[in-house]
């Protein structure tokens, strides 16, 4: 069985409020008894575009929408989470194993 490495691990979040993403970029390494150790290495905020935000919003508040607009709006978020990714990469100066995304509540 192979040993375990140590690598970065990119969480992204985006909550209720649709200001933004945060990314945190988290060095897990093997630890004693099986239980990793963690080391915040840093963190990136970027705000939404004011459009992808006021549609977000919309969305949330209820609106009706259509199937195109929905799939729009993925690719969008999509486009904000890995330019935010991505600058938390450049920032940082590391390279990245993994990305936990859990989306946008809408």
């Amino acid at each position: 069985m192979r040993e375990p490495k140590a690598m970065v691990v990119a969480g992204v979040m985006s909550g209720t409020s649709a200001d933004g993403v945060d990314v945190a970029l988290v060095r897990v390494a093997p630890g004693r008894d099986g239980v990793p150790k963690l080391k915040l290495l840093g963190h990136v905020e970027r705000a939404y575009p004011k459009a992808v935000r006021e549609v977000v919003l919309r969305l949330m508040d209820g609106v009706p929408t259509n199937a195109a607009e929905m799939s729009r709006l993925n690719w969008r978020l999509g486009a904000v989470y890995a330019d935010a990714v991505e600058a938390a990469v450049y920032k940082l100066g590391t390279k990245i194993a993994l990305i936990g995304l859990h989306g946008q509540t809408i």
